[in-house]
């Protein structure tokens, strides 16, 4: 009965997190996913009222469901994006160079993110939490991790074409994989014809 009340009420998803032993039921911990602008989003037992935690067999199925919940609230909580985390992000591509990379559009829902955060607390939506991530990854990449990376797919080719210089010269193949060659690939250490 309470469970329709807050269903309906509040709109909140119930989840039911089950122990099992051998298919025989040992416990269950019945959970409400609660949304909030303010606090984002949790998994919280019986909300507005006293009462209502795990129903188990024993105190050691009590404690791995109270442990399960944990770790389900702590993955919910990394999925949002806060005021603070956007700006820095929003900075270090200012300083390093990455923003201007941007297309029009990222950069409208990034700085409209930033507003958002700032006024309604963190950003939760799972959509636009994920677009907001690959931002910032686009965002965080530096130099270096960029000629790395050229260098990696320059390696790449070599190790793909290369099978008679690696006949001639077997060391090659070993520095292909050796980080600081990479690197030195990347930052145009060898010219590769298409």
């Amino acid at each position: 009965m309470w469970r329709n009340v807050v269903e309906k009420t509040y709109k909140h998803k119930l989840v039911y997190l089950v122990a099992k032993e051998e298919g025989e039921l040992k416990g269950v911990l019945p959970l409400f996913l609660m949304k909030s602008f303010i606090f984002g989003k949790k998994l919280v037992s019986v909300p507005f009222a006293l009462y209502g935690y795990v129903c188990a067999d024993n105190e050691t199925v009590e404690n791995a469901l109270a442990i399960k919940l944990i770790c389900y609230n702590n993955k919910i909580q990394s999925m949002q994006l806060t005021y603070t985390e956007l700006l820095a992000n929003f900075r270090k591509g200012l300083r390093n160079g990455n923003w201007r990379k941007l297309r029009r559009l990222e950069k409208a829902l990034f700085q409209a993110s930033i507003w958002y955060s700032r006024r309604q607390g963190a950003i939760i939506n799972e959509l636009v939490v994920d677009k907001l991530s690959v931002l910032v990854a686009k965002l965080k990449v530096t130099k270096g991790a960029r000629v790395f990376k050229r260098g990696y797919e320059k390696a790449a080719v070599l190790l793909s074409k290369g099978e008679n210089v690696f006949v001639r010269a077997p060391s090659f193949k070993a520095w292909l994989k050796d980080p600081d060659y990479v690197f030195w690939l990347g930052a145009g250490g060898l010219r590769i014809g298409s």
